[in-house]
């Protein structure tokens, strides 16, 4: 929680402006109406001065507090998404993290099952990421699994869904995408992760990943999306690493992407 209204992002202090003007001026309207029933048989030097008390006195008791109340649920709404923000996200690399991945992706197969619009899955593996901890040192692991995370979330979609299912292992969920877009996503992050600039301790090491692809249906669970998936990605990894293996929804039989990249580094 902060400390003070001015940490206040910039869409909440119309909230607090509403509740510190709707409030004191309920206030004075009942202080009015009361007021009003209540002291006119006692004079017209006494009404008026009754009623002046009715409007001068609920404003000055009710806007600083309506104020400090609105500024201090907006700062607890504030806390309440970061806690939330914090919670759907994996510490080190700022990707979703499973649990958050996996929800998501539940609710939204099954918002989109009426209209028969679904999806694509990708499973990625670091290649070789044990070598990069043993030569360089667990620090350095996580300085890789960040840059690749980084390099993620720039190179798919606007709304498609990045999360880190542990270890060096993320899922990419790509809804309502078709097979050859999908395909077309897939080989797009292999690339940008192929071509990222890593240098460990001054030393120039290369970084790729092997990645398995799946086309979503209505049947889809996370836990059958990631098990397919994650036998495309061993057959991609089989095949040499720093490569797509990706299933045709019609035909469960491996389709390897064979591309002119270079060899897979270790």
């Amino acid at each position: 929680m902060t400390g003070s209204s001015a940490n206040i992002p910039l869409y909440r202090p119309i909230r607090v402006l509403i509740w510190t003007t709707i409030g004191p001026l309920a206030c004075t309207l009942i202080s009015l109406g009361y007021t009003m029933a209540t002291f006119r048989t006692l004079g017209e030097a006494v009404y008026n001065q009754a009623l002046i008390n009715a409007i001068l006195l609920p404003l000055a008791l009710s806007i600083p507090l309506f104020l400090f109340v609105s500024v201090k649920l907006c700062e607890l709404a504030e806390a309440n998404e970061t806690l939330g923000r914090m919670a759907a996200t994996d510490e080190l690399t700022s990707c979703l993290n499973r649990a958050a991945l996996i929800a998501l992706i539940e609710d939204d197969l099954a918002q989109n099952a009426a209209r028969h619009h679904y999806g694509a899955f990708l499973v990625l593996d670091v290649d070789n990421f044990k070598y990069v901890n043993d030569r360089f040192g667990h620090h350095v692991g996580d300085q890789a699994l960040t840059l690749i995370a980084q390099t993620l979330r720039k190179a798919v979609r606007r709304g498609d869904m990045v999360g880190r299912l542990g270890g060096e292992e993320f899922g990419i969920f790509l809804p309502g995408i078709d097979l050859r877009s999908a395909r077309m996503v897939a080989e797009r992050v292999r690339q940008a992760i192929a071509e990222t600039e890593f240098y460990p301790d001054g030393e120039q090491h290369r970084l790729t990943v092997s990645i398995g692809g799946i086309m979503c249906d209505n049947r889809a669970r996370f836990e059958d999306l990631f098990a397919r998936a994650d036998r495309h990605l061993y057959a991609a990894k089989k095949a040499g690493r720093n490569r797509v293996a990706f299933a045709d929804p019609m035909n469960i039989s491996e389709h390897m992407q064979h591309q002119s990249a270079l060899p897979p580094s270790g």
